[in-house]
């Protein structure tokens, strides 16, 4: 049963957005809750990071918010494989065919708006574009893309009952090679990653990590502690924003070693904040669930949201409710104009011949 606002919104927008018409009670309120917040924090760090790289009056500030919104990309990897790593015996064309379909269309509808607003010719963007050269945010679409590849071996690798000590192992080996890479980047002042082969190794160890987290027996012993998973939350925000405040003074410019996705303290505030979520139980929300249906055209477009406004607003200096109204400004817009290119997605999908 719907309540009375989602009815009502129902009512209003069937017409024009169809995330309504499948509310289902067996959803999983706790990872539309999550999406929604891993998007709205990808729009905070964005906000702080105009201030992030010169010590100003509002540097201070600036840290202490993007600090707590660090593990924002990490948790849309956690989800992906709660979800996708399940042992179901999908054939890896299907697989492969289904998930590439849902992020490359919305992701060409947006580099369209992307290249219509830009000065290059076809060919010049098109070289950025198989490059990442577009804009700063969208590598994690070629991340994720690439792991989706991966996604069907580690199903049949790290979740079946003969190899259940292999994710294990993974999870410490990754773990581990996140710490040692940490460490090399502060002896050699050097962060060389050329190929993103990093950067793919770090997010396939979220989502072998967020497989790992479906299991039954573990997810009754995690389901009790919901206060002691918001703690760890805010502690690991505090040490992250305490470090990177600390080491940016010691090498006299601002650092962002412990904002990395590999950083030792990303990860404990990933885990905290996605296992506080789901032991909280939160119940479904017809407007949260709208929004985690918009999260990944919100990551997409809310960089040209952003723009937009930093051209036709005069910002010189956040102050501490600046950077929470901007951000929610944009992540209102972003939703906004997300519900367009998220029918648009729908519709393109529906002519494709792979996909009927």
């Amino acid at each position: 049963m719907l309540t009375q606002p989602a009815r009502a919104i129902k009512r209003c927008g069937k017409h024009l957005i169809p995330f309504f018409e499948n509310v289902e009670p067996q959803r999983d309120a706790s990872l539309d809750w999550i999406r929604a917040a891993a998007a709205f924090f990808v729009v905070l760090i964005h906000v702080c990071s105009k201030q992030f790289y010169t010590f100003t009056a509002s540097w201070n500030i600036c840290i202490l918010y993007e600090s707590s919104a660090r593990m924002s990309v990490a948790l849309f990897a956690i989800i992906t494989g709660y979800l996708l790593l399940n042992n179901k015996n999908e054939y890896p064309y299907i697989f492969l065919r289904r998930r590439l379909t849902k992020i490359l269309i919305p992701f060409f509808i947006v580099m369209f708006i992307y290249y219509m607003q830009s000065d290059d010719t076809a060919s010049i963007f098109l070289v950025k574009l198989l490059r990442n050269e577009v804009d700063f945010h969208l590598w994690y679409v070629y991340v994720i893309s690439g792991i989706y590849f991966f996604i069907p071996f580690l199903n049949s690798l790290f979740l079946t009952t003969e190899n259940k000590y292999i994710k294990n192992y993974f999870i410490m080996l990754w773990f581990s090679g996140s710490i040692i890479f940490q460490f090399y980047i502060a002896l050699s002042g050097k962060n060389n990653d050329p190929f993103g082969i990093f950067n793919f190794f770090c997010f396939t160890g979220y989502v072998v990590f967020g497989g790992a987290l479906r299991n039954e027996s573990l997810q009754q012993k995690l389901s009790k502690n919901s206060l002691v998973y918001l703690c760890g939350y805010f502690a690991s925000s505090l040490l992250i924003c305490a470090l990177t405040k600390i080491y940016s003074k010691y090498l006299g410019k601002p650092s962002e070693l412990f904002f990395e996705h590999f950083s030792i303290f990303v990860f404990v505030q990933s885990m905290m904040f996605f296992l506080f979520i789901k032991s909280s139980q939160p119940k479904t929300n017809p407007y949260i669930v709208v929004l985690s249906k918009l999260s990944y055209n919100i990551y997409l477009i809310h960089v040209l949201i952003l723009n937009f406004i930093y051209k036709n607003m005069a910002i010189e200096n956040y102050q501490l409710i600046a950077i929470p109204a901007i951000t929610l400004l944009v992540y209102i817009l972003s939703a906004i104009v997300s519900i367009p290119l998220y029918q648009a997605g729908i519709l393109i999908t529906r002519f494709l011949p792979w996909t009927r």
